[in-house]
């Protein structure tokens, strides 16, 4: 039962696949249990949720390098809270880029909705943030612009807090050093994902642009 719903919605498969599955009477689908029982549970009840455990290791997919010179106050290793944050992000653009594969495009739509709530449940850690950008990146190709222009977006109406740490969207006590935390955006971040940089600049110009058309003059930054 699960294979023929599954396989009646894929259409990316090769004919060595194909030649493959139809000699063993099943489709192999690489990718984690908990995925794929989250698109059977999906293709029942039209919704799933996933049993997130805290990995021991692994945020490989989170910038490093440089990027403790950005932010010295960073812990050498995430506290247990912070990994399962991850790993439900991680699960959420997995299962985004799945649905994607498979063309079942209202799992898809339903895995972006849940990554949102999640990262704004979150607000902007720093550990998550940077993890669920570069995720995004690499989970992801060019031509989705679903996960890519959210998180673009999300960061852009929190640039202030993302670049300084601070608490608050206001401007005075941003740059005064009071009420602020560890960097969420630091500069390595930028570096480490260059296409993200680049839709960043782009939008940062479509605002001001918009914002020129409308008032004849450019506001002081490019946020909201």
């Amino acid at each position: 039962m699960h294979i023929e719903m599954m396989g009646a919605r894929p259409k990316r498969f090769t004919p060595t696949d194909q030649t493959q599955g139809s000699a063993k009477n099943r489709v192999v689908i690489e990718e984690k249990p908990a995925l794929i029982k989250g698109v059977i549970d999906y293709l029942y009840t039209l919704d799933y949720h996933m049993e997130v455990h805290t990995p021991e290791t692994d945020l490989s997919q989170e910038p490093d390098g440089e990027e403790a010179q950005d932010s010295p106050n960073k812990p050498d290793s995430i506290n247990e809270d912070k990994a399962t944050a991850c790993n439900t992000l991680s699960l959420y653009i997995s299962m985004y880029s799945l649905a994607d594969r498979l063309l079942i495009h209202g799992l898809k739509a339903l895995s972006k909705e849940k990554f949102e709530k999640e990262l704004a449940r979150r607000w902007l850690d720093p550990s998550t943030f940077s993890h669920a950008v570069s995720e995004i990146y690499n989970s992801t190709p060019e031509s989705d612009r679903g996960l890519r222009d959210l998180i673009v977006n999300v960061t852009m109406d929190n640039l202030v807090i993302l670049r300084t740490g601070a608490k608050t969207m206001d401007s005075t006590v941003a740059g005064n050093g009071e009420e602020s935390g560890p960097v969420a955006f630091p500069d390595s971040l930028a570096r480490s994902v260059p296409q993200f940089s680049s839709d960043l600049a782009v939008e940062m110009m479509n605002r001001t642009v918009a914002d020129w058309n409308r008032h004849g003059t450019c506001k002081p930054n490019w946020v909201q």
